[in-house]
């Protein structure tokens, strides 16, 4: 089992909503499926007022309301300094490389960042940085946006 960070903590935070509960075991499925046993990153599920059961993430209730303020109520019991951000209806298709993924969080770490997005739209306007990894161009954003997000 690799270890992401001996200084850093780091969460996975899969944000729901109550609504989209059939989702929650598909995701779980392949989530197990693809994911890299890492040692040093906890898991949660932030839903509404469900009770998700899991071996895996620790669910976190945040009531109902607006999307951000149960996204900001889910954080605040989070106590990891670095955010994995997922939402539950993007499914992980093939294996998370290790590798990769430990290196854009060291990445993240090198640079004390706000804010890391990975997504392969042409619609946003990062601020391109000198850091590749395989093959990709590491970029800052300047605003949030959905899909698979390191805070």
């Amino acid at each position: 089992m690799d270890t992401v960070s001996k200084e850093k903590t780091v969460a996975i935070v899969v944000h729901a909503c109550d609504r989209y509960q059939l989702l929650y075991k598909g995701f779980e499925f392949f989530f197990k499926k693809h994911w890299p046993e890492i040692h040093g990153i906890n898991c949660y599920f932030l839903t509404e007022t469900i009770d998700f059961k899991s071996d895996i993430f620790i669910n976190i209730k945040t009531d109902k309301g607006e999307w951000s303020d149960r996204l900001k109520k889910g954080l605040i019991e989070i106590k990891e300094e670095f955010v994995m951000y997922v939402q539950e209806d993007m499914w992980f298709k093939k294996a998370v490389n290790t590798n990769v993924l430990k290196d854009i969080f060291e990445f993240a770490f090198s640079l004390s960042a706000k804010l890391i997005k990975l997504h392969s739209s042409e619609v946003y306007s990062p601020t391109p940085t000198s850091t590749n990894i395989l093959g990709l161009t590491m970029s800052l954003l300047k605003v949030m946006i959905y899909k698979f997000t390191l805070i």
